[in-house]
């Protein structure tokens, strides 16, 4: 099952269904699917990329919705997938055997995602639009109408994600354009502003690694991702992970995800063309694996594993 969350403008039309490679489902795959937001070399369009992890095959994608520009993507254990997609609208829409059911978030814009493990909660991160603050969205089981989380201090919230525990916590900016990191506690209504020791300069992903909470980015170049344990109001750094490669361009913007012992990540300004690759994780470095590259002017910047399908 896929579940996507996304915009539509100018109505609740849904996008079409994932086109998966029939060629490709009786080869080997690997366990899991590899999904990131860029224009696949394989398809006619740009879109979400489908790639079997960790080996990188294609297997196959689904297309951009007009006008819209994907933001994140998160998935949970069963392989459900939801995607963020910044317009005038945002709904959620879960792809089933029998069909596709919609669900209306209302008229913001979404940025990160994150799905807890333990109850299925779908949290999305609002940015703030002109003068009206941001906040923190919750669909409870991951359906229903959204309950709302704002901060008096966080004015726009970027990404968000959960630690084992069921807490939830977002990064974004306040109104002179400091990065901050809240948590809003499991069964909570406010939000805490955590205590951070060191700067962070891009409201990066934040993903639960097993031990630690992975936040980026701790450079301008976004390539340093800080492990982070939190402890009332304050958030403590107890391991930072390095993303080196003589294949980075001028910047590092790209989303990134842990799985196992590695960590993969998109980055679009390469000399050899936009690409995804996996690097050993706490441990950086160097990449070990190139998964994939493209040209095109879609770049890949969100990406998430999970089940495959």
């Amino acid at each position: 099952m896929v579940a996507v969350a996304l915009t539509a403008c100018g109505g609740s039309t849904l996008p079409r269904q994932p086109q998966i490679s029939t060629a490709i489902r009786g080869l080997s795959q690997g366990p899991q699917w590899l999904y990131t937001f860029g224009q696949c070399h394989s398809a006619p369009f740009s879109g979400i990329c489908i790639l079997s992890y960790p080996n990188g095959k294609y297997v196959g994608w689904i297309e951009d919705y007009a006008g819209s520009y994907v933001r994140s993507l998160c998935s949970d254990a069963n392989g459900d997938l939801f995607v963020t997609i910044n317009d005038t609208e945002a709904a959620v829409v879960e792809y089933l055997s029998h069909g596709t059911k919609l669900l209306n978030e209302g008229p913001y814009f979404p940025a990160g995602c994150a799905v807890d493990a333990a109850t299925g909660n779908v949290a999305v991160a609002n940015v703030n639009i002109g003068h009206t603050p941001g906040f923190l969205a919750i669909f409870v089981h991951g359906k229903g109408h959204p309950r709302f989380y704002k901060s008096k201090v966080i004015y726009s919230f970027v990404n968000c994600g959960y630690d084992a525990d069921g807490n939830l916590f977002g990064d974004g900016t306040d109104r002179k354009g400091n990065i901050l990191l809240g948590e809003l506690p499991k069964g909570s209504k406010s939000i805490v502003v955590l205590q951070f020791s060191k700067r962070l300069y891009h409201a990066g992903p934040i993903q639960w690694d097993g031990s630690a909470l992975a936040i980026g980015y701790g450079d301008g170049r976004a390539r340093v991702i800080y492990q982070v344990r939190v402890s009332g109001s304050t958030a403590q750094i107890v391991g930072t992970t390095i993303l080196r490669s003589h294949l980075f361009g001028y910047k590092f913007v790209g989303g990134f995800f842990v799985v196992g012992n590695s960590i993969v990540a998109a980055y679009p300004n390469g000399p050899k063309g936009p690409t995804v690759a996996a690097w050993p994780y706490p441990a950086g470095g160097n990449p070990q694996k190139i998964l994939t590259r493209w040209s095109g002017h879609v770049y890949p910047s969100a990406i998430t594993v999970t089940a495959a399908q």
